[in-house]
Formats: structure tokens, C-alpha cells, sequence
């Protein structure tokens, strides 16, 4: 324990060095009624309020030293924490406002990469328990901890991009060993919330708790480890090693963000930010505390599959004869569609075909049509889609938040309408069926139904170059829909087999 002594006092004279008490802060536990555990969990908080949690050049340069210096010979584990109810919401840009050469982009860059290639490589396992969010270099943050616990109404978020910058930290390549190339540059390039569920779907998060636990869960599994030091260290050195030098990932990633962080476009988008009102978020809560635990221990989940495109692309029909394609190769399969069969879904339908529903026999704005999509789309998920992936079942649903970003986009602002879908899961896989409004408009006829209010050839060339735009951000599989449908329906198959092979895998 005198090694662990020193490094209390260690730790205290480092956190003198901020200056002042919005900073990090040092606590240590050990495992309640157990006697084994010999070496206790520090725990590292970050307590910046007035800025959110984000980091500042003495926040970033404490915790370089924090890490660097510890002796973790003497440590069970480390859990990394943000006071407030929030995680990390990455760098403080107002106190980074004046860093603008390359130099000092080089090493604002560096001093993380330090920070977190510390945390990431330390011998003993470290923890991340997230409230509320973890934005930009926060989520990079996360990615660098062996575990993440996050609160089931929590989100990760990466806003690099909107600010005309890559990853600084080491977050791209942390990401991509997490999911894989082509899914992180997808995940890097959406700039929109991964609400706790499609984090623990993504493997970016291995946890949930109910709001407000992430740090007892966190603990609760650190001391857990602790019990089993030498163990649990040889595993986690086992499943790292093999990696590719990391020195020459950070340094492809530092000189990639360096001419970024000093660009006009940066700091353009900086103003802007700081310009713009702060508009309230809406919550993105799924399920409760107790049911998200349970779900977390489950060895096997169905995946969910959803199938868009404009009307007459033909996702009613490919979506269907993909249930009875894996019916027969002996799976689980559920068909689904939106607007939903539920009582919401039923008056969204009524509202699409022009149905007098509203206030003294009006018609529905197009802002409450959105709100009745996104109101199905809640009750749907939660007592129809979301039951079933957690039975094993695989749910193959007919449009889903896809289709409202192409089609509700045209009326509404878009960023309203990502609000107000930001709480869904995305899907595991999501196909689009790629038809031009000419198609669509054929088929249409051929059906001979009444056209509801998208169903406009005008309005289907716009929404057509909509989905294009909304499938490609979202990492789609794009398939020619003028193909037979036989041929349509062997290519969804095998992309679904595919799929399911890596997930076995």
C-alpha cells in the first residue's frame, strides 16, 4: 500500500496544479464486503460545470500527468467520470479560442493522445460510466477505456465533423477497431446522437444502467474485476496484442487534424456555434433501468433490418419475401412496417391520405404529421420491435426514421426533424432500394390505389434525390430496384446471410 500512499499524494500535489476547483478530482474504493480485493478502483472525476465538463489546456495537461504518472501495479482499476450528470462535452472551445497556429494544434493534439494512449495501454482495466453525453473529443474519450457503462438515456456523440475537424485524440482508430472501417466513417460522418441502446447494439458501450447509476454500475464492476488482478490483466493484454503500432495511427491522425484545427472553416463554425440560440434537447430514454440491464446479458439479439425507398421501389415486397427467406433457412423472422398497426399508425395513415382529422374538420399541418410519425415510431419501438430483437427474433420492418429525414425534410426544417428522431436506434442493417421517381411513378399506376400526399411525381423526384443523400449518410446497401423481383430478393438474402455470418462470427 505505500506505493499507493505516494501516489495519493502524488495525485493531490498534480491536482493543485489546475488552480482552481473546476477540475479533476481523485477518490479510492475497494470492493464492499469482499476481503480479496487487496487493490482498491480509483476513480477520476471531471468537474467543470460552468463549461459543461469540457476540457481545457489545464484540464487536458492534469490529466496527461494524472495518467502518466500513477502506478497502477498498485491499482485494481480505473473508472473515468464526469460530475453533474453529464460525461465529457470534449474541448473547451471559448478556452481553446485563441490556440490557432499549427503549433499549438500539434500539440493540443499530442497532449490527449498522450493522455489517453496512458489509459488506453494501462495494465489494469479502466472504465468510463457516461451521463447524460459524451460529444466530440468526449466520445473519443470513451473509446478509449476498455469498458463503457452508460446511463440508459445517455448518448454518444461525435461533432467533429460539423466543426470542419477529424479526430484529435486517437478516436478514429479507436472507433474502427470497435466496428470497423466503413462503419466508423459512417458513424463519424453523421453528427447526430447514439442514444445508449444503438451504442450497446454498436459495441461502443457495454453497459446500461437506470440514469444516474452509470458510476455505482461502473464501480460495481470495476471492484468485480479487482478481485482477479493478474487474470484480468493477462486477458485484456492478450486481446491487444497483434495491434498495429499505435504510433503510427496517432501520428496519420494528428497530421490530419493539425491543418484542420487552423483552417478558416474551423473557426468559422466555432462563431457559429457560439451564435446560434441553445435549443432544449428532447430526452432519448428507451426502456427502463431494469429491462436494459437484463437485455445487456442476453448472448443473442435479433438483428433489425429495415428496407426504404420511394413509393413503388417495391420495400413492401422485398421486405416480405425476406421473412420467408430466412424463415426457411430456419430463423426467426418478424414483419413489420411504418405507419405502425397500432392506433397511431392508424391515424397517421388517415392523416397521409388527406383525411379531415384535425382541429374543426381541417387537415393535419405538416408538422403534426411528423409528430405522428415520430409518435408511432416510439410506440412501435417499444412495445412491438424492441420486444422481439430481445427475444432473438430478427425484425424486418417496411420504412422506418429513414423515410421521415427524405420525406418530412421537404416541409419541415431538417434539423427539427432529426430532433425529434434522434431517441430511435438505427438499424443493423438498412437497405435501400434505389428507384427513380419514372419507376416509381409506373408502378404507382399499375397499382391503382389512391395516391396519398407524397404521392406526387413532382414530389417523388425530390424525395428520390432525398433518400440518395439520407441512405448514403447512413451507411445503406443500395440495390437497383428496376431488377426483377426474384433478383432483388436473392441479393437481400445474401446480404442478410452475410451479416448474420459476422455476427456469429
Amino acid at each position: 500500500m505505500s506505493a499507493l500512499l505516494n501516489s495519493h499524494d502524488l495525485l493531490q500535489s498534480l491536482l493543485r496544479r489546475a488552480e482552481r476547483d473546476e477540475g479533476w478530482r481523485a477518490t479510492l474504493s475497494s470492493g464492499e464486503g469482499s476481503e480479496l480485493s487487496a487493490r482498491p478502483v480509483l476513480t477520476l472525476t471531471l468537474s467543470r460545470p460552468r463549461a459543461m465538463n469540457a476540457l481545457d489546456p489545464i484540464a487536458m495537461q492534469t490529466l496527461e500527468a494524472l495518467l502518466s504518472t500513477l502506478p497502477f501495479e498498485a491499482l485494481g482499476a480505473l473508472v473515468l467520470y464526469g460530475a453533474g450528470g453529464r460525461f465529457i462535452a470534449g474541448g473547451d472551445l471559448k478556452a481553446l479560442g485563441s490556440l490557432k497556429t499549427e503549433q499549438e494544434a500539434r500539440e493540443l493534439s499530442s497532449c490527449m493522445q498522450r493522455a489517453l494512449s496512458s489509459l488506453s495501454q494501462a495494465p489494469i482495466p479502466t472504465l468510463c460510466a457516461v451521463e447524460g453525453f459524451a460529444i466530440g473529443g468526449g466520445a473519443e474519450v470513451s473509446l478509449a477505456c476498455d469498458l463503457c457503462v452508460m446511463a440508459e438515456n445517455a448518448y454518444l456523440r461525435f461533432a467533429q465533423r460539423s466543426l470542419g475537424l477529424s479526430t484529435a485524440w486517437g478516436g478514429a482508430r479507436n472507433l474502427t477497431r470497435a466496428v470497423g472501417a466503413r462503419q466508423a466513417f459512417a458513424l463519424l460522418c453523421r453528427d447526430d446522437k447514439i442514444n445508449a441502446l444503438e451504442a450497446q447494439q454498436l459495441g461502443l458501450a457495454h453497459r446500461l444502467a437506470p440514469s444516474g447509476e452509470a458510476l455505482k454500475v461502473a464501480q460495481a464492476w470495476a471492484n468485480a474485476l479487482a478481485l482477479t488482478p493478474e487474470a484480468t490483466q493477462a486477458l485484456k493484454a492478450l486481446c491487444v496484442a497483434g495491434e498495429v503500432p499505435i504510433e503510427e495511427a496517432l501520428e496519420l491522425e494528428r497530421d490530419r487534424f493539425v491543418p484542420l484545427w487552423t483552417s478558416e472553416t474551423h473557426w468559422e463554425r466555432v462563431e457559429a456555434l457560439w451564435s446560434r440560440r441553445k435549443k432544449p434537447q428532447l430526452p432519448s430514454a428507451l426502456g427502463r433501468g431494469g429491462e436494459m440491464e437484463e437485455r445487456s446479458q442476453r448472448p443473442k439479439r435479433g438483428l433489425f433490418i429495415v428496407f426504404e425507398g420511394i413509393d413503388g421501389a417495391g420495400t413492401t415486397t422485398q421486405a416480405q419475401r425476406l421473412v420467408e427467406g430466412l424463415r426457411a433457412i430456419g430463423e426467426l423472422a418478424h414483419f413489420t412496417n411504418e405507419p405502425s398497426e397500432g392506433v397511431i399508425g392508424s391515424l397517421t395513415r388517415r392523416a397521409l391520405r388527406g383525411e379531415s382529422i384535425g382541429r374543426d374538420g381541417g387537415r393535419l399541418p405538416a408538422q403534426a404529421i411528423a409528430l405522428l410519425f415520430a409518435a408511432d415510431r416510439a410506440d412501435h419501438w417499444h412495445n412491438e420491435i424492441e420486444p422481439r430483437l430481445a427475444r432473438g427474433e430478427h425484425v424486418i420492418c417496411d420504412r422506418y426514421l429513414y423515410s421521415s429525414l427524405a420525406y418530412q425534410s421537404l416541409e419541415n426544417p431538417e434539423a427539427w426533424v432529426r430532433s425529434l428522431n434522434s431517441p430511435f436506434p438505427h438499424a443493423d442493417l438498412l437497405i435501400y432500394l434505389q428507384a427513380s421517381a419514372e419507376l416509381g411513378a409506373q408502378r404507382r399506376a399499375r397499382r391503382g390505389l389512391e395516391a396519398d400526399r407524397y404521392e406526387v411525381d413532382q414530389l417523388q423526384a425530390q424525395i428520390a434525390a432525398s433518400y440518395d443523400r439520407v441512405c448514403a449518410e447512413h451507411g445503406a446497401l443500395t440495390l437497383d430496384a428496376s431488377q426483377s423481383i426474384e433478383a432483388l430478393g436473392v441479393s437481400c438474402l445474401e446480404a442478410v446471410r452475410r451479416r448474420l455470418a459476422r455476427t456469429v462470427g
